[in-house]
């Protein structure tokens, strides 16, 4: 085989160092927090080298422009390819800031003290001191607020059940002496009741009122967190004839049928959304509850623009009738294709919900992202793939907090003692799941129904459910506010 010649490592070294100057260049704002490399990676005769250096720089350039899950993704595959790298520590270096931008601190701090260990003999400026002083500045954070930061105790309703006006700064502060921390506020109108819209400033969809413009700054005085709670599938400004709607199968007419939900995966809709988001954070809201809705229909939401981008990656035709329908089938008898279908949608959809949060932390670095979750995926992990299309790896391994979809009350019956104890079977074995896995309690929230008449109530504060004493302390609880049932 023909040396190559000399010319072709020299192009490589210009590619190097151009992009390292764009990644330098890119999000200015990030350059201010995070260092540049102190010397340029070098050159080896491992043939590889040339790979490992543009595999470095593409996951560089994903963090300095915001992108931390891309840059996670990129920099988990080099340690994996290249474990003798002599850029092994840069690339984990870079891992250990990407998982801290995205809230997992828990998967930061394993890099930090790999790299941490390593420390003795080496360059004050080497990412191996960078890593124990970066330890250092957390154990300090840490002392400073009193160790790991206290359980959220949150309140969750629509902001037509808020206070009047007049009564609302004073509702708060009872709120904050009654022990609740954080108030979720749906971000889109949702009971039918009003004119379809949003609840904050924003010009890519109509504006029912700027709630969280009068909110937040009252919120602030009385020492309590706003988060949003948005519903991705229901968009209600959406007209019935927009080609951004679903579509589902109908087995018994054998034909494509209407949905009222929307299609995630149209561009056009995954745009929007992308840009909702950037706007809600620039409200200075703390965190985002993002809901997919309790319909147990995930495999047969058959949008026109799911089903043309799955045969462009797949390079399948397979019909509706086998994507979209389970209809006189087991789970178990159901075609590779429908699988293929049902994970290859779960992963899209997740990959949105990333551009979504990096888009919103690139205005609130510090944004929580939460996605609500059913205990089937840790129970039952094929059904609730296929009915809720959710993968309890894929959510735990990204960086986001979980919020259990159903309240607590509900996944068990009373104890047979009468003690009013609910026997958490369903709860335990969730916890238990994410407990092997190191998932850290903090980013795992339970729900509970609370019912009243008058919001203005809850300022003397929320009943614990009977199982928190079951529970660990570090978990966030989310109270649901629904409305109470008439007095006849």
């Amino acid at each position: 085989m023909p040396v190559a010649p000399y010319s072709t490592p020299s192009r490589a070294l210009v590619a190097l160092f151009a992009g390292v100057l764009l990644g330098s260049l890119a999000g200015p704002g990030c350059a201010a927090r995070y260092e540049l490399p102190s010397r340029p990676p070098t050159f080896s005769a491992d043939p590889s080298a040339e790979a490992q250096t543009r595999l470095l720089n593409e996951a560089r350039a994903d963090h300095a422009q915001g992108r931390y899950a891309a840059a996670v993704r990129l920099l988990e595959r080099f340690l994996s390819a290249y474990p003798e790298s002599p850029h092994l520590a840069e690339a984990r270096w870079w891992l250990a800031r990407s998982y801290e931008q995205l809230g997992d601190l828990r998967a930061a701090l394993v890099h930090y003290r790999t790299l941490a260990a390593s420390a003795t003999g080496v360059r004050e400026d080497s990412y191996e001191v960078r890593a124990m002083r970066r330890l250092e500045e957390l154990r300090r954070a840490g002392d400073r607020l009193g160790g790991a930061a206290a359980a959220r105790t949150a309140l969750m309703l629509s902001p037509a059940r808020l206070p009047p006006l007049a009564d609302l700064e004073s509702w708060m502060q009872r709120l904050v002496r009654a022990g609740v921390t954080t108030v979720v506020l749906e971000a889109v109108t949702s009971d039918g009741t009003m004119p379809p819209g949003v609840y904050f400033d924003t010009g890519l969809a109509p504006v029912h009122r700027d709630v969280f413009g009068l909110v937040l700054p009252m919120a602030k005085r009385a020492g309590l967190a706003i988060f949003a709670a948005v519903s991705l599938q229901r968009l209600p400004w959406v007209d019935s004839s927009s080609d951004w709607l679903n579509a589902v199968y109908d087995p018994e007419e054998r034909r494509m049928r209407p949905s009222a939900t929307i299609d995630l995966l149209n561009p056009a809709v995954q745009e929007q959304l992308v840009g909702l988001a950037a706007d809600l954070a620039r409200t200075g809201i703390e965190g985002v509850l993002v809901r997919f809705g309790e319909e147990k229909d995930f495999f047969a939401e058959c949008g026109e623009a799911a089903r043309t981008r799955f045969a462009g990656a797949f390079g399948t035709t397979a019909e509706p009738a086998h994507l979209c329908s389970v209809a006189g089938r087991s789970l178990e008898a159901m075609p590779p294709e429908f699988w293929r279908w049902v994970g290859w949608k779960s992963q899209e959809r997740l990959r949105l919900v990333e551009r979504m949060r990096e888009a919103m932390r690139r205005k609130r670095p510090h944004m929580v992202v939460a996605l609500e979750v059913h205990p089937e995926a840790a129970v039952d992990p094929l059904r609730a793939l296929v009915d809720y299309g959710e993968d309890l790896v894929s959510l735990t391994q990204r960086g986001f907090d979980l919020v259990l979809a159903r309240p607590v009350a509900s996944m068990g019956e009373a104890s047979p003692s009468g003690s009013g104890e609910p026997a958490t079977n369903g709860l335990n074995a969730f916890l238990q799941w994410l407990n092997e896995r190191a998932f850290d309690p903090r980013r795992l929230w339970i729900t509970n129904v609370v019912q009243v008449r008058d919001a203005r109530a809850l300022g003397e504060g929320v009943p614990s459910p009977p199982s928190r004493a079951w529970l660990p302390g570090e978990i966030n609880l989310l109270y649901r506010v629904e409305p109470a049932a008439a007095v006849p």
